[in-house]
């Protein structure tokens, strides 16, 4: 497992000079970015401009985005693996990828989102309090977390079984596949509860 993540980083680490140029370029994106959190942090979410009248911004927008693309990668799986479509095996792997960096995005812009990423301990069932189902952001913690893992764990044991130059087996990953194409459609709820959670507002809602 070491030379397999160890062969994964040397992978990442090797690449012409556009693709360093790339990744110079999200690296400085990415600290720009952490930047201004960081000023949120120490002002508060005033500092974005949202208040009582504009409750949604960017973080909002760009959830809601990329909910609708981490689901759209079950358009990829489900032509592979119910009409078995030897084709589109090729790309199954590309499109749960996708799906794993989809919902870590949206994790992250819900954290970026709250304010207050600091009392997220609440949420920790014994020193907090879940309150499920009475929480939309505990619904957004289990349907986004769950359809990640899900996603994750194809990934992996998949790209594994291929550096280690093994056939995988179905057992493993299959049933979990099916799984994830039934959770898919639960993430789209998330936007659904929040669309109709909050007040109308002109131009918003």
């Amino acid at each position: 497992m070491i030379r397999f993540f160890a062969h994964g980083f040397r992978s990442i680490a090797s690449g012409s000079i556009w693709y360093w140029l790339w990744v110079s370029f999200l690296l400085a994106c990415s600290l720009i970015g952490l930047n201004a959190y960081a000023q949120q942090l120490a002002h508060g979410l005033g500092t974005t401009g949202m208040g009582d009248e504009v409750s949604w911004g960017l973080y909002i927008a760009n959830f809601a985005f990329l909910v609708g693309m981490a689901a759209a990668a079950v358009m990829m799986v489900i032509p592979a693996y119910i009409f078995k479509d030897k084709e589109m095996h090729k790309v199954v792997i590309f499109s749960e990828l996708f799906a794993v960096a989809a919902m870590i995005m949206c994790l992250l812009f819900i954290i970026v989102d709250i304010g207050r990423p600091d009392r997220l301990w609440h949420l920790i069932p014994g020193p907090g309090y879940f309150n499920f189902p009475g929480s939309l952001l505990t619904w957004d913690v289990i349907v986004l977390n769950g359809y990640l893992l899900l996603n994750l764990w194809v990934c992996y044991y998949v790209l594994y079984k291929g550096f280690k130059d093994e056939v995988p087996r179905r057992a493993f990953y299959i049933p979990v596949v099916f799984v994830a194409i039934v959770w898919a459609p639960s993430i789209h709820t998330i936007t659904a509860f929040l669309f109709q959670g909050l007040g109308g507002r002109p131009f918003w809602n």
